[in-house]
Order: structure tokens, then sequence, then C-alpha cells
């Protein structure tokens, strides 16, 4: 009897002792998608953005903070919608209950779409989605629009327009058109 309880101790050491499991990170993984609606979208009767990853990896105990992997953002507005491109962002989610979440994406951020009938094409370093307001806030900013590029610090997108801060460079966009389309994903 002793000795059959030596193997099975034997037995049962030998194998925790083989490969553990690795602990994967908390998350989740496959299409995930939220909605973002602000009160002058719905009475403009237009969609709400769109935020879509394939994969979710929490920061905080709280979930307020969740990593994303890549993610694809759709912003509708009054004349036109934007398709929004980076490799990871981060969702944000305030405490308080009158703010809605937050969305910041790090670059290469790609921008392509239609802003008043005109097609836009370009990138940023970065791109943040503040909560409650219908536009997005750009860094590091090359916009091909209407055949000129235009190169700023920052600039804001809302409503089909472009609110460029900081010094603008403006050159007829040509070249600048192929070179962007072909980094647009």
């Amino acid at each position: 009897m002793q000795r059959l309880a030596f193997l099975v101790t034997l037995a049962g050491l030998l194998t925790s002792c083989g490969v553990q499991e690795e602990a994967q990170e908390p998350g989740v993984r496959g299409p995930v998608i939220l909605r973002m609606w602000d009160r002058q979208v719905r009475q403009q009767g237009l969609p709400p953005t769109v935020v879509r990853t394939a994969a979710v990896h929490q920061v905080d105990s709280a979930f307020q903070d969740l990593r994303m992997v890549p993610v694809q953002i759709r912003h509708p507005l009054r004349d036109g919608e934007l398709w929004i491109y980076s490799p990871t962002g981060h969702f944000h989610a305030s405490g308080e209950s009158d703010q809605q979440p937050q969305v910041s994406l790090q670059g290469p951020v790609y921008v392509t779409g239609v802003m008043r009938g005109l097609p836009v094409s370009g990138s940023a370093a970065t791109a943040d989605v503040p909560p409650g307001r219908s536009l997005i806030i750009l860094t590091d900013v090359r916009l091909v629009r209407g055949g000129m590029l235009m190169t700023t610090p920052t600039a804001e997108i809302s409503d089909g327009h472009v609110l460029a801060h900081g010094p603008v460079s403006l050159a007829p966009g040509a070249p600048a058109i192929a070179a962007v389309l072909g980094a647009v994903p």
C-alpha cells in the first residue's frame, strides 16, 4: 500500500514538472464592435461612429481602459463618411455616467473617405475621438483632398470640414495621391 501511495505521489510530481500553460492576458478575440453615439449625431439623423477591432485586451481591473489591435473606425459625416485604420488603439470609458468613452489611436493612422463629395485620403501619427463630440482630432497630418496635399501638425475633422491648427503647407497633390493611396490598407 505504501508503494502504491509512493507511485501515485511520484506520478503527480512528474506530471506537475511538465510544461505549464502560460497565463493568457485577459481580453477577447474575434471581431469586437463598439458603437459610439453622440447627441449631435443623433440630431442630424446620422448613424453612430462604429469601432471594429480584432482583439481587446484588458488594461485595468475596472474595465475602464482597454487596448485594441488592430482598429478600424467608420465615422459618418453629414455629407460623406471617413474610414480610419490603425494597428493599435486605446479605449477609455470614463467613470462618470454623463461622459462617453474616448478612443485614441496610435500610428501610423490611415484615413480615407469622402467629405462634401470630394475623396480624401491621408495619414497621421495619432487620432482621437473625444467623448460627446462629433469630430476626430489628428496629429502630424498629411491629407490629400481636392487635388491638394495638406500638411499640418494638428487638424480636426468635423461635419466635412478640416480645421488645421498650426502652420499649414499646401502643395499639388498628384504625386502624393498615389503615395497615400498606396499606404491605405
